[in-house]
């Protein structure tokens, strides 16, 4: 039976096969670092040996933000460090050896002895014909239920929708987002 207008029936499954891997992101935040006003040039210089063609893009007293090609990004702050790779290829092991060893770099240049977060950030997108057709999708999945009756003095279904669910425990959380976006 397919789903109603209101989104309700049988669940629809949003197969992630069917999504493109946009973006991975590795993120750890430690508490200020501040050699860094110090280090700044011979963390960059020992990340550009280990990554020939390392671009600078931008350089301020609390970011330094560089880039290797097109598709990687490595950013060191005074709370925080990340990589960020586009349109990553699974499995995701030159990620994961890259996060590594640039890690690494900034953990010994930065003096860092605690890191007070870790992050992986892994983002998913696929294309609708229009915004219509993918909070259907989304409401035909079942993760979101619509109240009966006549809110907001309308009676349509919403046209995008969101649904968010978090698990954590003393020291490891996870969160799911899926929803529409108009790109």
């Amino acid at each position: 039976m397919p789903n109603d207008e209101r989104g309700q029936g049988p669940p629809v499954t949003l197969d992630l096969a069917g999504f493109r891997f946009e973006r991975a992101i590795f993120e750890v935040r430690y508490s200020p670092a501040l050699m860094l006003w110090d280090r700044a040039g011979e963390l960059w210089t020992e990340a550009t040996d280990k990554w020939p063609g390392l671009e600078l893009l931008r350089a301020q007293p609390a970011s330094t933000h560089f880039k290797v090609g097109v598709d990687q990004e490595m950013i060191v702050e005074l709370g925080a460090s990340r990589i960020v790779f586009h349109r990553p290829e699974l499995p995701l092991s030159g990620f994961t050896d890259t996060s590594k060893s640039f890690l690494d770099i900034v953990a010994r240049q930065l003096g860092l002895k605690t890191l007070t977060r870790v992050g992986l950030r892994l983002l998913f997108y696929r294309e609708f014909p229009d915004r219509e057709g993918a909070g259907s999708a989304l409401l035909g999945t079942g993760l979101v239920s619509l109240p009966e009756g006549r809110f907001f003095g309308m009676e349509r279904v919403p046209v995008v929708g969101e649904c968010s669910v978090t698990w954590e425990t003393k020291g490891v959380g996870v969160r799911v987002w899926v929803g529409c976006q108009h790109r």
